[in-house]
């Protein structure tokens, strides 16, 4: 069972964001796999289990995998379907689609992913999915 806010009047829709309720949803496991320090934080290309980097959206294999936090919510939301394909991204307006821009490739994201460790990327996603800004 995927993650889901319990008090949704605090919250963005998923339409509200552009988004599809999967990969919505699959933010949702995201987020409370970062607030609960489950994602490790990895160098690039080091698989293992829940391992976390914002320069690597995603990768899985049977050594673990790797990824981001968009990576990581396509993953939860496939998952749910049994590996079927996924469009994440719903209909979005330029303001929406920039929002999901900033939050998913934060800037210098590719040349120091360092800076944006799980305890920094929790508090970016919760505001996205609360206010639909994201906030670095």
């Amino acid at each position: 069972m995927m993650f889901a806010p319990s008090d949704t009047t605090k919250v963005k829709t998923a339409r509200e964001l552009g988004l599809t309720v999967p990969y919505w949803k699959g933010l949702w496991e995201v987020l409370r796999l970062l607030e609960a320090g489950t994602f490790k934080q990895v160098r690039r290309n080091k698989l293992g289990h829940y391992h976390f980097n914002m320069s690597h959206w995603f990768e899985r294999n049977s050594c673990g995998s790797i990824g981001c936090m968009g990576g990581w919510a396509e993953f939860f939301a496939r998952d749910r379907f049994n590996g079927g394909s996924l469009n994440a991204l719903w209909s979005m307006t330029p303001e929406q689609a920039e929002q999901h821009a900033r939050l998913t490739t934060p800037p210098n994201w590719c040349e120091r992913p360092g800076r944006y460790p799980p305890e920094r990327c929790a508090p970016t996603l919760r505001r996205y999915l609360e206010t639909g800004e994201t906030v670095w």
